[in-house]
């Protein structure tokens, strides 16, 4: 049996000395605490140490009493001499491996000497028992690692270190020159039997003394408690760090409540570091952790430590600031400054006084408008910031303001217009602000005032069912608003409709001035007054074909044939030998609903129609779509040699009175084609007309006036108002 382990040894050192790792693992650096670290550094194996052996090796067994002596060069089953220093000399018979055993007593140094039967060839060796002393103690890891410790001496060169898997005491690992710790990895077999250790020492010559082999304590070692090193708590999350385990491999970390008990929740740590994020701030989390590590005898989990405790922080939030409020019609507008780390905010509403508050609103912004108040009723209002995190929410302070809502007046009612429908006149109409309803009325002309027809709610339109299209229709509408038991109303908004039957009619009845009047010469007549081509002619008329003129015009008139054909005719082609008009004035009701249905428009708020077919000149206040006749007189148009043409002019400037010859004029106003609106002609020193006629044509293109009409036009018509002759 001691043959074989010597066998094993030798073959182990000339391995080792051939430059091929043994079957060991490196040992080691030592910690402060005796612990091997992570990282290792190899054992140095002596070279020479190797050779000494490869060739002479000796060692002494205390137990057996047995000198042990391998040499390479001694044979199997030769018999060879061997003297222990003076002793006398013994047969002893060489085993396998070239081993020679001898049983003898050794204290201190001896030499052995050997020689063959022939006694040609003799060999030594050199022992030295002194050298032989403690040798340390033997710890098995449940990672499958054995740690051999405590193997420093002064007084030896160094330990050869055998480990044996089993009682028939087979090498299971070799390591030489370990002055300090030993590792070797045994996770690949089941048990381990022994480990033995063998001591050398350098001699003064150089050679090498070989000591006693000894048999080591040894025992298991459990995986330790790892303990608390640092807890790093941040913003909702956290970190737990530990003392390392030797041999540790993992770590398990399990969640526990604050008596230990579990919760079910385990996380597998490669590192001595647990990091946990995304959890609940200021929430203090339990957890208990266990050293594990897989050998030869698979996952071996150590007790667990103390309970190590974390805290991750929230950010506490600020008080909101700049909080106003500002009042409004039923409603209060909050807004604030944002504060930092805030992921909402809750506002709060409360009737001053009461001390009831009432949460109204969440909102992530920086704004809220309270709306359904009562106006005139003072209000308490709160926010506070808020952040929620991981399914913890921190709160602010509350700010607190107060405010009263006052009620807006409603606004009149914009943009009315009046539609003739299948089904009467459609009012429309567009409203702003808040109101409660609107009122519709419709004027009686025969008693000069408005009379209700409907209130209208939740709608900006009306039908007049009743309404008739052979009558012209004056409306108004109004806003009213009840609140809180006050009622107002707004100024009404008016407009005036026309029937179409009426509007037919009047079209028919309203017309400028006409003319009899004959051709000069041949001449074309034209569909429209802008062509010019002969081939655009509709009809050629010979000279002194009567025709009339329907709407005189400087360069093309408007003509019409006794057939009834319409057209235009060059004006120099025509000779004008009678004027047609009328003492007959218009009815108020044509007279509006003309300019008001034309859609004449006017710089000023006044409006001047200059009437050639009754000789009458009308003034209007109002604006497009709502001009009001306010006076209404007879005046003298252009006579048939200089006559006013149909159009629209606007007064260009006044001039108080102008004079030509003895006679004068005066209150004149200019307009854009270069005639004027003035009184009738006097002689300048009686004073008298000297041609006190009205309502027929008679000037050369200027409008004559009474003094009355002629004076309020110069006084408020305005340059730029427009004077629409027709």
């Amino acid at each position: 049996m001691k043959k074989r382990i010597l066998c094993a040894l030798l073959s182990a050192l000339m391995v080792m000395n051939a430059g091929i790792a043994p079957v060991s693992a490196a040992p080691t650096e030592v910690t402060a605490a005796g612990n091997p670290s992570a990282e290792t550094e190899s054992l140095t194996v002596l070279e020479t140490v190797s050779q000494a052996a490869e060739e002479n090796f000796a060692w002494y067994d205390e137990v057996q009493h047995q000198i042990v002596w391998n040499n390479t060069a001694f044979e199997a089953g030769k018999k060879y001499k061997v003297s222990i220093g003076e002793a006398v000399s013994a047969d002893v018979i060489a085993s396998a491996g070239g081993v020679l055993k001898v049983s003898a007593s050794v204290d201190g140094v001896c030499t052995l000497t050997a020689a063959d039967e022939e006694e040609t060839k003799e060999y030594s060796v050199r022992l030295d028992i002194s050298i032989a002393g403690t040798h340390g103690t033997v710890k098995e890891y449940p990672n499958g690692k054995v740690q051999v410790e405590d193997l420093q001496e002064s007084q030896i060169e160094g330990k050869m270190v055998l480990v044996y898997s089993d009682a028939s005491e087979n090498v299971l690992s070799l390591i030489v020159d370990s002055k300090g710790t030993a590792v070797v990895d045994v996770s690949s077999v089941n048990t381990i039997h022994h480990v033995d250790v063998i001591d050398y020492r350098k001699t003064a010559d150089g050679s090498y003394s070989f000591g006693c082999r000894r048999q080591l304590a040894y025992q298991k070692v459990s995986l330790g408690v790892p303990t608390l090193k640092s807890v790093s708590n941040g913003e909702c999350k956290f970190s737990i760090t530990w003392n390392a385990v030797p041999y540790a491999s993992e770590y398990y970390v399990y969640k526990t409540d604050a008596n230990e008990n579990a919760t079910g929740e385990r996380t597998v740590c490669t590192t001595t570091t647990f990091e946990c994020s995304g959890v609940r701030g200021n929430t203090t989390y339990y957890y208990v952790v266990a050293a594990a590590a897989t050998g030869r005898n698979g996952l071996v989990v150590g007790s667990s430590s103390a309970v190590m405790k974390a805290t991750p922080t929230m950010k506490a939030l600020e008080k909101v600031t700049s909080f106003k409020a500002k009042a409004g019609d039923n409603q209060v507008s909050l807004s604030w400054a944002k504060v930092p780390n805030a992921t909402k905010y809750v506002v709060q509403q409360s009737v001053t006084g009461t001390g009831k508050w009432k949460d109204i609103a969440t909102t992530t912004g920086t704004s809220y408008v309270c709306k359904n108040l009562i106006n005139d009723k003072q209000y308490s209002f709160m926010v506070r910031a808020m952040r929620t995190a991981n399914g913890y929410t921190v709160n602010g302070a509350n700010a607190h303001v107060t405010a009263i809502p006052k009620l807006v007046k409603p606004v009149k009612p914009t943009n009315l217009t009046v539609t003739e429908v299948s089904s009467g006149n459609k009012l429309t109409w567009k409203s702003s602000g808040k109101v409660t309803g609107f009122i519709v009325y419709s004027y009686n002309y025969d008693k000069g005032a408005y009379e209700k027809l409907a209130t209208v709610k939740g709608a900006t339109s009306y039908i007049h069912k009743e309404a008739k299209s052979t009558e012209r229709y004056k409306y108004a509408v109004r806003a009213y608003r009840n609140d809180n038991g006050k009622y107002y109303e707004t100024a009404y908004v008016e407009k005036i409709i026309y029937g179409q039957k009426l509007v037919t009619d009047i079209k028919a009845s309203v017309h400028p001035m006409y003319y009899t009047a004959y051709t000069k010469k041949k001449v074309g007549m034209f569909k429209t007054q802008w062509e010019t081509s002969s081939s655009k002619y509709i009809r050629v008329l010979k000279k002194g074909t009567k025709i009339t003129v329907i709407r005189n015009h400087p360069q093309k008139p408007k003509i019409q044939l006794a057939d009834g054909t319409e057209g235009f005719t060059y004006r120099g082609a025509i000779r004008l030998s009678k004027e047609h008009y009328t003492s007959q004035d218009y009815t108020k009701q044509q007279i509006e609903c003309f300019v008001n249905q034309k859609g004449y428009a006017s710089s000023t708020k006044y409006l001047i129609w200059v009437a050639t077919y009754p000789q009458r000149i009308y003034v209007f206040s109002g604006s497009k779509g709502n001009w009001k006749l306010i006076r209404s007189g007879k005046c003298a148009t252009g006579a048939i040699d200089t006559p006013d043409y149909p159009g629209e002019q606007k007064i260009t400037k006044k001039v108080r009175w102008h004079r030509y010859g003895a006679r004068f004029y005066q209150l004149i106003s200019y307009m854009a084609d270069g005639n004027k609106i003035h009184t009738r002609p006097a002689y300048k020193k009686s004073g008298k007309y000297v041609d006190a006629r009205l309502g027929r044509p008679l000037s050369h293109g200027c409008i004559r006036t009474t003094d009355s009409d002629a004076s309020f036009i110069y006084n408020n018509c305005k340059k730029n108002t427009k004077v629409v002759i027709y």
